[in-house]
């Protein structure tokens, strides 16, 4: 019965694992031995009577043998015996669990907001494999979902490798940037033709690897090679079997998988070259044995990981379910129609922006690269900033285009004391500074004279406040405090103290 539905043929290594293998037996040895008069297993008991043999066919990773039926045989099999030997289906209905995880759309939102922090940032086109740390610290802050942001890893990773696959992100000259029209392209889309652009990058993309992201396994890079595209594609057409919106058994979809199809990404039935340790052990996980620790884990991987992310699957302890999004995704269906209502950004009178999660993806993109970021979450804030302001100039967008595109995002007049502010820094630059700095005091000229004078402190003190005052950076703070005790002097730490410090 593992014959149907199939063509009348198995791959071999899946035949011989579950019905044995046939001896290769000398000539001497076949007159001796006899072993049709008494068969080691099944298979050579279908072997010798002539009721099964064995081929090759080209296969992703090379010739791949097969055991088959004959075809004068397979014609004569009786439709019901046929029928009724149909793979199980591959899941099981569950009870809707008490809680799960919904699906969620903010890989759209985070994947906006790091186009636009590549647009103001200088990340060396270089790392265009993995953004630099410090530039995943500065934007994680900003991301709806920051999960391995800091360590480049998860979700995060997986984020910047379909940005890459999409052509969203590109190398110009010095610097990673946003691919001009696709990024624009995307950017302007609704939120559901967005994840649907994401969702076709990972399905068609070969620079994410799910394997070596699964979080239970580390694969060691020895030279062996899987194909990403051959294990996806296998699991996204078993899971294209389960109707949307109903909760399925993980467990019984894997052990389906393990039952019809266990070889989906190693067609050659190969379970030993690869390099794959238990993260949680360190032990190797080598021949059929190890499956479940391996193929099973990366099934659990993508549903749980990139297929949710994506928006695709509501989750929970063992079990799944296809929203409506992920049901058309894997049909091959156009994305659903897109119902989110289109927010306007808001200004106010202080140079503050505030922009809802559901305005519209290409005026937020603009919107940061005008203002200083402040906070990401339902409403993004942004603050017109003489830095801010001049960074836009940098790359040449005019105070007027600001305040031009500003007024249409908005969708109303801009405040009068925001206008009048930056018409004044436009003619006299920045008139007035606020700084974060720490006041020195002395008692006495000399004593401040004496500080001036010693090369141990003077380097960190500033601007004079008045006869008996200084301004010193917070950060050398700490220096000069135990530069002023090597000198001789006690000093009164008195708002700092009562900090902690």
């Amino acid at each position: 019965q593992g014959f149907s539905g199939i063509g009348g043929r198995l791959p071999a290594p899946q035949f011989d694992r579950r019905f044995g293998e046939v001896r290769l037996l000398g000539p001497g040895r076949l007159e001796r031995d006899r072993p049709w008069t008494a068969p080691a297993n099944p298979a050579e008991a279908l072997w010798y009577r002539g009721l099964i043999g064995r081929g090759f066919e080209p296969g992703p990773a090379g010739p791949q043998a097969f055991v088959f039926i004959p075809s004068d045989l397979l014609i004569n099999i009786s439709e019901q015996w046929t029928a009724s030997s149909e793979p199980l289906p591959p899941t099981v209905h569950c009870p809707a669990p008490a809680a799960f995880t919904s699906a969620p759309t903010s890989l759209a939102d985070d994947m906006g907001t790091l186009l636009a922090y590549l647009q103001i940032a200088r990340a060396a086109s270089d790392a265009l494999r993995s953004l630099p740390q410090q530039h995943r610290r500065a934007l994680a802050r900003f991301l709806l979902d920051p999960t391995g942001a800091i360590e480049g890893k998860g979700r995060f990773a997986f984020m910047w490798s379909i940005g890459l696959g999409a052509g969203l992100i590109t190398a110009a000259g010095r610097y990673l940037r946003p691919e001009p029209g696709r990024a624009r392209a995307w950017l302007s889309a609704g939120r559901e033709a967005q994840l649907a652009a994401l969702a076709a990058a990972w399905r068609d993309s070969s620079i994410w690897n799910d394997l070596w992201h699964v979080p239970s396994l580390l694969p060691e890079d020895t030279g062996w090679r899987n194909d990403p595209l051959l294990a996806r594609r296998a699991i996204l057409r078993w899971l294209a079997r389960c109707p949307a919106e109903t909760w399925c058994d993980l467990t019984a979809l894997i052990a389906s998988v393990k039952a019809h199809e266990p070889d989906f990404q190693r067609p050659s039935g190969d379970y030993s070259s690869w390099y794959l340790r238990d993260a949680a052990s360190g032990a190797y996980l080598q021949g059929f044995a190890s499956w479940d620790a391996v193929e099973g884990a990366l099934i659990a991987f993508i549903i749980n990981g990139p297929l949710h992310w994506l928006g695709l699957t509501d989750i929970a302890p063992g079990a799944f379910r296809l929203t409506q999004r992920g049901a058309r995704f894997l049909a091959g269906e156009p994305p659903l129609p897109d119902e989110e209502k289109t927010a306007r950004l808001s200004v106010h009178p202080d140079g503050r922006l505030s922009i809802p999660r559901a305005a519209n993806r290409y005026e937020r993109f603009q919107a940061a690269r005008i203002a200083a970021w402040v906070s990401a979450g339902d409403v993004y804030s942004y603050k017109l900033t003489p830095a801010s302001l001049t960074r836009a100039g940098q790359q040449g967008i005019s105070l007027k285009q600001a305040l031009a595109f500003l007024g249409r995002a908005s969708g109303g007049r801009l405040p009068d004391p925001l206008l009048r502010a930056l018409r004044r820094w436009e003619e006299a630059g920045t008139q007035v500074r606020l700084r974060d700095m720490v006041v020195l005091q002395v008692t006495s000229a000399e004593v401040l004279e004496a500080l001036r004078a010693a090369p141990a402190t003077r380097r960190y003190l500033g601007e004079a406040l008045g006869p008996l005052a200084v301004a010193v950076r917070r950060a050398d703070w700490p220096r000069l405090e135990q530069a002023i005790r090597e000198l001789g002097y006690l000093p009164q730490v008195e708002a700092l103290e009562e900090g902690g410090q």
